[in-house]
Parts: structure tokens; sequence; C-alpha cells
């Protein structure tokens, strides 16, 4: 009985000096998310590296600062004004990013830009966008919003139906994103301002979705008009709606990144890395969302 107790003991040891180590090797990305918003200045452009797996995530050490950074304007006459972008850091999380300092000139519509990134390491990245032509509401969300009381059984509101016009360039998907803008303070926003807090939608049944942390509910449409389900909420008080007509670019990155959740190389519209250059319209509209519950 002994010689097999030291027969087993021996074949352990024997596979754990076998065993592989962890693994440790990755393949460094740089991943680049250029978004120009047409009327608005160019800004939030953004260049990370991919970190190890074994290693706890930082923004600050994936984020690259000492890129340079170049956009340009391309006119009917093929003609180019460049604008080079400056970084910007940021003590929130996620905002660190280059922009345009001058501030006054805006994203043009139905027009063409290209991208140059130079590397730290020397790598190119280039890219190229058209921005899209505009849309504007043709039905709007009320300014206050009551959260049904029943919250198992939440019958649809008719008022929860948003419509815009269609758009004359060719693209095929429109982008609709509701997101709360205050998860702090609720009674400020009310007709009779208080200083009641605000705080989450109960939903037992959802608390285990990764989503329902989220601050935001994003989809998208083909059509022009979309209801608004209650379950697209998870906080009470102000929120944003927004409607973004996307270029080609930017529509693949947000089928196949923003909601399959991937980092998927058929998204990519840029050259030297992964990412995108992309392009949008957009058109947004504020609203209150009422409280039904009591807390």
């Amino acid at each position: 009985m002994l010689k097999k107790i030291i027969i087993i003991i021996l074949l352990a040891i024997l596979f754990i000096g076998c065993e592989d180590p962890a693994p440790k090797d990755y393949i460094q990305t740089t991943v680049v998310e250029a978004l120009l918003i047409v009327d608005r200045p160019i800004q939030n452009i953004r260049i990370t590296k991919t970190l190890p797996l074994y290693e706890q995530y930082d923004y600050n050490n994936a984020i690259i600062s000492d890129a340079k950074v170049f956009i340009y304007e391309i006119d009917e006459n093929e003609q180019e004004q460049e604008f080079e972008l400056v970084f910007r850091p940021s003590e929130i999380l996620g905002k660190a990013s280059y922009y345009f300092p001058d501030t006054n000139y805006t994203v043009k519509r139905n027009t063409k830009y290209n991208l140059i990134i130079i590397l730290p390491d020397g790598t190119n990245v280039t890219g190229t966008t058209t921005t899209p032509d505009s849309i504007s509401w043709v039905r709007r969300v009320p300014q206050f919003v009551q959260y049904p009381t029943d919250t198992i059984n939440l019958p649809p509101d008719p008022n929860l139906t948003v419509e815009w016009t269609r758009a004359n360039s060719n693209n095929a998907f429109y982008i609709l994103s509701v997101t709360c803008l205050d998860t702090s303070e609720y009674g400020k926003y009310l007709s009779v301002a208080t200083d009641e807090p605000n705080r989450k939608i109960y939903r037992r049944w959802h608390e285990n979705d990764r989503r329902y942390q989220e601050l935001s509910s994003n989809i998208v449409s083909m059509l022009t008009r979309s209801p608004l389900i209650w379950r697209f909420f998870r906080w009470f008080g102000l929120h944003s709606i927004k409607v973004y007509v996307p270029d080609k670019n930017y529509e693949l990155w947000a089928i196949y990144y923003w909601f399959g959740g991937n980092l998927d190389t058929k998204a990519n519209s840029v050259e030297g890395c992964a990412g995108f250059f992309g392009s949008v319209f957009m058109i947004e509209d504020e609203f209150v969302l009422l409280k039904n519950q009591q807390p």
C-alpha cells in the first residue's frame, strides 16, 4: 500500500513539473477610434494599445499619447486643408484623446476627410471617410416621461415613439442611442426643482444582464421611426436621445464591435492597425424620466 502511495506522489510531482507555464506572450495591437461628427469640432480621437490579459487593465497604460495625428479635409478640387491634432490628457477614465485646438472649425457634411497617424515606432496608419448628409426631428420625446407603476407588466407608450427625416445619402442604417446623463441628481430637473437624489430602476430579472450596468442603450435600425421600449432605461432622471447617420466605416464598427462586443477585423477601416476612421451626422434631444416607485 505504501508503495502505491509513493508511486502516486511521484507521478503527481512529474505531472506538475511537466505542466506548461502560464502563457505570457501576446501580440500587442494598436487600436484607433476616430469619429468625426458633422457640425462639431474635431475631437475625441483615441489611439490605444492592447494589454496582456494576465495584467490588470489600466487605461493610462493603454493610451498612446505621443503619436503624430493629422486629418485632411479634401475639397471638390482635391485640394487639402491640414489639421494637426494635439493630445489632451484627462482625469476621467477613457476621455484622454487627440483633438484640433481651433474649435471654431467644425466638420463639414458631404465632405471627404483623410487620416494619417504616425505611431511612435514609425508605423503609418491611414484612413478615409466621407461625411454623411443631415437629418432632422419629425417627432420628439416629450420633455417629461412617466415610467409605469407596474414593473412586471410594462405597457407600450405611444408618446415614446420618435421619428426623423430620411438622409439623402446612401446609408443603410441609423443608430439610436438613449443615455442617462446624471445618475446622482434627480429633483433639479423637475418642473418644480427639489433636492431629491436619483436612483436605478429596480428590475430583478435584469440585474444579471451586463447591460443593466451600462448608462446607454443602442439599437441599429433601417427605419426612420422607432419606439423607445421601457427596458432601454436603467436610471430615472435626465436622459439624452441621439440618432446617428453613420458612414459605412462607423456603421461596420457599430455592428461588429459596439453591438457584438468583439474586435473583428471585418470592422477595420484603417490601414496599419485595428480600428476605424468614420463619420456621422447626429441629432439629439433631452428628456426627464420620472420615478414610479418608492425607494
